[in-house]
């Protein structure tokens, strides 16, 4: 599979509308500032973030990574949301 640059990869993120979990999760407003992806979780009304550099580099090195790759790459209680939105993006 083809992976993107890192500037498309950006891209990527900032067109997405949402990302949805394999347990029917939804991710949504995402941007990206300061080099973290912000986002919301459905239901939620505060901001999450998932450090960009991070979330790229489990893009980069695991195909289809589950939530329990992303452990390795992704800190914080964040690795269902960074897996959808790479789900999202390899649509």
């Amino acid at each position: 599979m083809k992976k993107l640059r890192f500037e498309e990869f950006q891209e990527g993120i900032l067109t997405l509308l949402q990302a949805t979990s394999v347990k029917g999760k939804i991710y949504h407003d995402f941007s990206i500032q300061n080099g973290k992806v912000r986002f919301k979780r459905s239901g939620k009304s505060t901001y999450e973030y998932i450090d960009l550099d991070e979330l790229y580099s489990l893009y980069c090195k695991v195909d289809r990574p589950t939530n329990t790759q992303a452990r390795a790459y992704v800190t914080g209680r964040v690795q269902s949301p960074a897996v959808s939105i790479i789900n999202a993006l390899s649509r």
